[in-house]
């Protein structure tokens, strides 16, 4: 957000001069539940704990009957290991139900870029033990590309 005259923690920025603010709004009824008016030198990514404060800010905002079951978007500039461990912990918890995307549409260049990829060049996802961090399960639905939390197995050991 661009200032053009030195206003409180306007900073220089990629963008010239201004205020990098983050925003959560409720979008069915486009009502802003919590925000923060940062720097301009405040970054937009990996600022995890800017994101986790708006995350617990706007559920707190919300009217204690809606926090129950949640649908929860974040742009690419949000997505981080933190929000996304949070955003997990939250869907975990008994009686309440989360949802969420983090992550931004792919434009035609990534799409074309991916479809490039060859088959035997994807592999699975190593975590820093060295196994698998997730596989497919046995018994999966026939899609390969779901994204059913039960056709998955997390931290699977890895196969000889």
């Amino acid at each position: 957000m661009t200032a053009h005259s030195d206003k409180e923690r306007a900073e220089p920025n990629f963008k010239g001069y201004g205020h990098h603010p983050i925003i959560a709004a409720c979008d069915n009824v486009a009502e802003p539940l919590a925000w923060m008016l940062r720097p301009g030198s405040a970054g937009s990514k990996n600022t995890a704990a800017d994101h986790l404060r708006l995350l617990d800010d706007a559920i707190t905002a919300l009217p204690p009957a809606l926090r129950r079951k949640l649908m929860i978007t974040c742009d690419g500039a949000g997505a981080s290991h933190a929000l996304v461990k949070e955003l997990d912990r939250l869907a975990s918890r008994h009686g309440y139900q989360v949802t969420y995307s983090v992550g931004w549409e792919l434009a035609a260049r990534e799409k074309a870029a991916i479809g490039k990829v060859p088959e035997p060049a994807w592999a699975a996802a190593i975590g820093p033990k060295g196994r698998v961090r997730e596989r497919r399960a046995d018994d999966a639905c026939p899609n390969q590309r779901c994204a059913h939390r039960e056709c998955w197995i997390e931290e699977a050991p890895s196969r000889s």
